[in-house]
């Protein structure tokens, strides 16, 4: 979680990185498409935006190992039942303008180190912070806060406690209580409880839009889309090639990993282990009970750095066995061992990701 891993070394240990998917698994092994910089936030633009139109719940994440962000999508997903349109963003996209627009907003938000924002969320919360803001910058929109955190840490929730200040300062309209999420006892459960007291009614009421459960269910559509209406959707395609060198480069298409834990994937650099000791007396294993003091040893890599009591993130390897059986269901068991890249699918002009 977000609040909990805080990997402040930039840099994910990955021991030896395999995953279960055969797409990922040779995108990490053979490493043909090439990871490009992380997008810088997205500097403010020469127009004004014009408002935005719609009844649109705008939910944006600061995360930093994917809690806040799943907590978001499960927002996105339970919405729909709601009557509600929602829309999440991740706070590393994040612009001025189109966030002033917004007539509804969800924050959820991790804290990460000693109380900093997370990494994706950093440039945010320095502009909301900016006391030069006017305190009617956010005049006529409402909102909402989740923190994410751990009580071990003295800085409980901290960023989550400055969303709602700040928020509130620049003249936001607070409609329900913020949230706060302990990673320390139960922190799923802590979003349930969060929700189940009254998110969905209070933000229905910023649209006047209340709609029932038992009423949404009898608009509901069975039907599912089948492979080719979901592929026909799709901005990308893959292109599969026995040697790297055949495979196509697309400028237009980000690499890298979308999502939280897909960038630590892409951006994760290999150190070995040079000391392991269990520390405890009576370590239990098979409950998780083991307390390890562990030596990475990063003197060939120079472009890291490390200060006393940074955390590093581990990405462990699937056991083979995992691997071969998820490539067997998805039916690729004989493409293990091929390269892949991204193309954009035809039709497709514009960058994507």
């Amino acid at each position: 979680m977000g609040a909990l891993s805080k990997p402040v070394v930039q840099f994910g240990l990955a021991v030896s990185v395999a995953v279960g998917c055969w797409l990922l698994k040779r995108l990490l092994d053979k490493d043909v498409v090439k990871s490009t910089p992380s997008r810088s936030v997205a500097q403010a633009p020469s127009k004004t935006p014009e408002p935005e139109t719609g009844d649109v719940i705008h939910i944006y994440f600061g995360s930093q190992t994917g809690t806040a962000e799943n907590f978001a999508q499960d927002l996105e997903q339970e919405s729909k039942s709601h009557g509600l349109t929602t829309k999440v963003i991740d706070l590393e996209d994040f612009v001025p303008e189109e966030f002033m627009t917004h007539k509804c907003i969800v924050l959820l938000v991790a804290t990460y180190g000693e109380g900093e924002p997370t990494d994706n969320a950093q440039e945010f919360f320095r502009w909301m912070e900016d006391e030069s803001l006017d305190e009617n910058t956010l005049k006529g929109s409402s909102f909402t806060v989740m923190g994410l955190g751990n009580r071990q840490y003295i800085n409980f929730n901290s960023c989550g406690k400055s969303a709602d200040k700040h928020m509130e300062r620049l003249g936001s309209t607070r409609i329900y209580e913020r949230g706060e999420g302990d990673d320390d006892q139960n922190i799923e459960e802590d979003f349930e409880q969060w929700k189940g007291n009254g998110l969905w009614p209070a933000l229905q009421a910023v649209f006047g839009n209340f709609v029932t459960a038992d009423e949404f269910s009898g608009r509901q559509v069975t039907e599912l889309d089948d492979v080719a209406d979901v592929v026909a959707k799709l901005q990308v395609e893959a292109k599969l090639h026995d040697q790297a060198e055949d495979a196509p480069v697309d400028p237009l298409v980000q690499v890298g990993g979308t999502d939280i834990l897909g960038k630590w994937l892409f951006h994760a650099s290999e150190a070995p282990v040079v000391r392991c000791d269990e520390l405890r007396q009576q370590p239990f294993l098979e409950k998780g009970d083991t307390t390890k003091h562990i030596d990475v040893d990063i003197q060939n890599l120079p472009a890291l750095e490390w200060k006393t009591a940074d955390n590093l993130e581990v990405l462990p390897s699937n056991p083979v066995a995992e691997v071969e059986w998820f490539a067997q269901r998805l039916g690729v068991q004989d493409q293990l061992d091929s390269y892949v890249s991204f193309v954009r699918a035809p039709g497709v002009s514009q960058a994507v990701r």
